[in-house]
């Protein structure tokens, strides 16, 4: 897993929880893109990082 994007991925689902985490191959793994547009924050991630993710929304149950 890409050590670059990994605080990145914490810091805004450690702010943001209600996140929505989406999975794209054409997203470089040491790159995060967020869109923050309307009420819906969405976080565009490799698919490298879904155990991560997944480790972190289950933290937030």
């Amino acid at each position: 897993m890409p050590v670059r994007a990994v605080p990145a991925i914490r810091r805004i689902l450690g702010e943001s929880p209600g996140t929505r985490v989406e999975y794209v191959g054409a997203i470089a793994p040491e790159s995060v893109f967020l869109s923050a547009q309307g009420p819906e924050q969405v976080l565009y991630v490799n698919p490298v990082h879904r155990e991560l993710v997944a480790s972190l929304t289950r933290a937030e149950s």
